[in-house]
């Protein structure tokens, strides 16, 4: 992971709300961010993939995803849901 983050301006955490698997992996990557010192003072978004099949394959709720921003804090800026399929991601 130090690697990753030697010449980052931000961290873009990713997820598929179709899969509980992915999400339960951000523990994962969290505690790994949280080991870089560098890592730690980083900006971050959450960003879940594959809103475009939410109705039908949703394994994960968006109220886990609002829940995993304020897990991470402050720093964490943004929570998206967001597809490939269509320009849904507004730009704030």
């Amino acid at each position: 992971m130090h690697t990753y983050c030697k010449q980052a301006d931000c961290i873009v955490l990713c997820y598929s709300l179709t899969s509980n698997k992915s999400f339960e992996g951000l523990a994962e990557w969290l505690d790994e961010l949280s080991l870089d010192e560098r890592a730690k003072t980083l900006p971050v978004a959450l960003v879940a993939t594959k809103s475009d099949l939410a109705a039908e394959q949703r394994q994960v709720s968006e109220d886990f995803g609002y829940e995993k921003k304020n897990q991470i804090g402050p720093r964490c800026f943004l929570f998206r849901e967001v597809t490939t399929f269509t320009d849904d991601m507004e730009i704030i």
